[in-house]
């Protein structure tokens, strides 16, 4: 009985502080965060909503976002995901707690989705996802930008030798190789919102291995710091300080171990299912017109009921076999 309730206890706490941090570094002039409000998942694909002009739902009732005016929406929302990553670190932006209830990659699914339902392929919009990990033929082919240059960074505690290590600075150079082919190239002045989502899954693995407080850990979390401060400028450069950049990182890789279990302890306890967001909207649709139309059927019946067919109904008398007629 214990443990069940020292592991409902923990697994609130874990609710409350989230697994990561979601960090915006810029934002467009309309858009203002306040507080310290935890987000999930969702609220994120929301907020990256939003800020390109779109409509949503679930921001409304979460505190921490403002549109102060409804113009000068971002043009551009770009997304630096750290996948098993708690805490980059960084002393700058506006930081929210994160709780990954979801894949990360369900944030770039619902961007590209709501993009592409307002403007369909043809129009020119930018609509960008790099897997850091994949070879750099894929990141050119999703940048469409010509050829990436890479230059690796100098380091002193990572090993070039270690595959994790050289994996985690090709990822690294990557992203510079991005950011410098932006800056040369430029983005289209094509006036429709663009999206960048870049998956950088090399910084987990090197944590695991030498241990968040190592000197290589900080090595390798102020590259990835220089590198994101770098594409930032280039990006509010490219856009002219109207776009949304933000740095998310989730370390549900090792929190969603701990959840499956308060998870599978939960499962007798006869909780209420899940409804969707609109589930309330349906209901009362439907629940009222039910009861609006049922009340017209009666009212109508009984006022038919009730009627003189003599004097209120002209069915009644032009129907009569001895309808009268005036010659």
């Amino acid at each position: 009985m214990y443990t069940l309730q020292l592991c409902f206890c923990l697994s609130l706490a874990i609710g409350v502080f989230g697994d990561g941090e979601v960090i915006f570094l810029s934002k467009p002039p309309n858009v203002e965060f306040r507080g310290h409000e935890p987000c999930d998942t969702g609220i994120v694909k929301d907020i990256c909503s939003t800020s390109l002009g779109f409509t949503t739902y679930q921001t409304s009732e979460w505190p921490g976002l403002y549109i102060n005016s409804p113009f000068n929406f971002a043009e551009s929302v770009v997304v630096v995901a750290l996948h098993g990553v708690a805490s980059l670190g960084l002393n700058e932006g506006h930081k929210f707690p994160f709780v990954a209830d979801s894949p990360l990659d369900e944030i770039w699914t619902s961007l590209e989705s709501k993009v592409l339902e307002r403007y369909p392929y043809g129009e020119n919009q930018s609509l960008v996802e790099i897997n850091c990990d994949d070879d750099v033929r894929a990141a050119e082919i999703n940048l469409n930008k010509g050829n990436l240059k890479l230059k690796r960074p100098s380091v002193k505690y990572l090993k070039e030798s270690e595959d994790e290590d050289n994996s985690f600075i090709s990822q690294v150079a990557l992203l510079q190789a991005v950011s410098d082919k932006i800056e040369e190239k430029g983005v289209p002045a094509d006036g429709l919102p663009d999206v960048f989502f870049f998956n950088v899954k090399g910084l987990h693995p090197v944590i695991d291995i030498y241990g968040e407080n190592s000197n290589t850990v900080t090595e390798a979390k102020n590259l990835v710091i220089s590198t994101v401060q770098q594409l930032k400028e280039v990006f509010e450069q490219a856009y002219q300080n109207k776009t949304l950049f933000l740095v998310l990182s989730s370390d549900s890789a090792h929190t969603r171990r701990f959840r499956r279990a308060t998870t599978e302890l939960a499962t007798d306890r006869n909780l209420a299912p899940v409804y969707d967001e609109n589930y309330p909207v349906f209901f009362n649709i439907f629940l009222w017109f039910t009861i609006a139309f049922i009340m017209t059927i009666i009212a109508t019946s009984t006022v038919t009921a009730c009627m003189d067919p003599g004097r209120d109904s002209i069915i009644y008398r032009m129907t009569s076999t001895r309808m009268k007629k005036d010659n």
